[in-house]
């Protein structure tokens, strides 16, 4: 066969393998479709991916893990009822004769049906036989403006129990009146609800807010992350602060170093964690000791990666190694399998090893402009002392996960929300779901607390400043 016969036959048999390919390709194609097809637009579980798990676990407690225990046994509030031995039960299946010889104390807990207690006030009323100024009379517990068509109220503590169903549970305004109209028999609007939170977030919740924001400011690790809002359809930003002290929320237009410095204060002077977001580099902040989450650190190290040759890889797999050392040695701290010494000891070595690797004359003679690129902003981090300064002092966290965890309640009121209409109703989701995340992590009474600070209360002076 001559040369060209051969590259005829190679041609076709490259022809076969196209075919072959693309036949499998259309068949897999036509496989999806008919599924969405099945499905509809929206499937019933959207995100599932359609796979088992080849041995899932069985449910329940597993053999030798835990400790097997019953219900704690509740306080008894109703006269216990006695059940004694039925005559049939007096003998037994052998012929023998049963004696009681004591008692097993058993429970349940029964739902009472609430019904709710309306108190009525019968104020007096003058007028003035001079001038006839109307005259009414004062109460503690009633405002003066409740008069009229707004004379009938309910108490804080029923909104307290629909804010805290709303910004804390997640359950959506509608909902919420339902569930207080069958379980309270309390009939309250979706408006009266969202009236009153944009109403008490601007003035009695006011002041409880602004004294989270001084417990945060005399934080001295202070973590904070952000993520995406919808204000009027537009784009915002809801932004948390976390401390051991208080969690703050606040929600802008934009996230820019003023916005972070409006939470914070100029004077700040603990420590920040943060991301790698622009915003906490600005030179207004430059004063601020800061720590750079090293998951998003991991992270940028991953996507400088992608594309790369093997080489290259090589200056990402070093630089990863050493950050991965370095959450290792601040957990085995944290669990106590080292001492401070031998901490601070290998911590040196660390950040020794980490200036080598970010030392400017080796950064130029990098080639990869992905690498170059990276190892240039972590030098200039470096630099400010910002990179891995839990090293330093492990009362530091590694990440900002503190506060992405403080992002979730506020993510699920978001997604039953769907965000916010004007910016008092941001502010107010602000408000509410500071106050109530920051009673939830001092395990606080989430209804009382809200029902203090709506009652004018501050429910927070017993925790310290620092």
């Amino acid at each position: 066969m001559s040369s060209l016969d051969d590259l005829g036959a190679l041609e076709r048999e490259d022809l076969v393998l196209l075919i072959r390919r693309l036949v499998a390709e259309n068949a897999e194609l036509r496989r999806r479709i008919a599924e969405l097809e099945r499905g509809g637009n929206r499937p019933a579980a959207p995100f599932s991916k359609n796979r088992r798990k080849p041995n899932p676990k069985p449910s329940g407690r597993k053999p030798g893990e835990g400790e097997f225990r019953t219900r704690i046994e509740p306080e008894a509030t109703l006269p216990p009822v006695e059940v004694t031995l039925a005559p049939e039960q007096q003998r037994c299946t052998c012929g023998g004769c049963v004696v009681e010889d004591g008692t097993e104390r058993v429970t349940i807990t029964e739902m009472p049906k609430i019904e709710p207690r309306v108190r009525a006030y019968d104020v007096a009323t003058g007028r003035c036989q001079t001038c006839g100024r109307r005259w009414r009379a004062k109460h503690p517990q009633l405002p003066p403006d409740q008069t009229g068509a707004t004379a009938h109220r309910v108490a804080p503590e029923v909104y307290a129990t629909a804010h805290t169903l709303h910004y804390a549970f997640g359950l959506t305004t509608h909902k919420v009146a339902r569930v207080l109209k069958h379980l309270f028999n309390i009939r309250l609007t979706q408006s009266a609800i969202t009236q009153n939170a944009l109403r008490t977030a601007h003035g009695a919740l006011a002041p409880v807010h602004g004294n989270l924001i001084e417990k945060v400011r005399g934080a001295e690790v202070l973590t904070t992350d952000d993520t995406s809002w919808r204000i009027n359809g537009n784009t915002a930003f809801l932004m948390g602060f976390d401390s051991d002290q208080a969690t703050v929320y606040q929600i802008r237009d934009q996230h820019r170093h003023q916005e972070v410095l409006e939470v914070i204060g100029p004077d700040f002077a603990g420590t920040l964690s943060t991301d790698r977001g622009p915003s906490y580099d600005a030179r207004a902040l430059s004063a601020i000791p800061q720590n750079k989450c090293t998951a998003h650190l991991l992270r940028n190290i991953r996507q400088a990666q992608e594309g790369q040759s093997p080489q290259a890889q090589t200056v990402g797999w070093q630089l990863a190694d050493l950050v991965r050392r370095a959450n290792g040695l601040w957990w085995a701290f944290k669990q106590q399998k080292i001492s401070r010494e031998e901490f601070d000891q290998r911590a040196r070595v660390l950040k020794e090893e980490l200036s080598r690797a970010l030392n400017p004359r080796r950064i130029l003679r990098i080639r990869d402009p992905d690498n170059r690129r990276l190892l240039r902003e972590l030098a200039w981090h470096h630099k400010r002392g910002s990179l891995l300064r839990f090293l330093d002092d492990p009362t530091i966290e590694p990440t900002n996960n503190r506060a992405e965890r403080a992002l979730r309640p506020a993510v699920i009121v978001r997604k039953v929300s769907q965000c916010s209409k004007n910016h008092r109703g941001a502010q107010a989701t602000a408000v509410i779901t500071s106050i109530l995340q920051t009673a939830a992590k001092h395990g606080m009474d989430l209804l009382e607390t809200l029902r203090q600070a709506l009652n004018s209360e501050n429910p927070f002076d017993a925790i310290p400043a620092r």
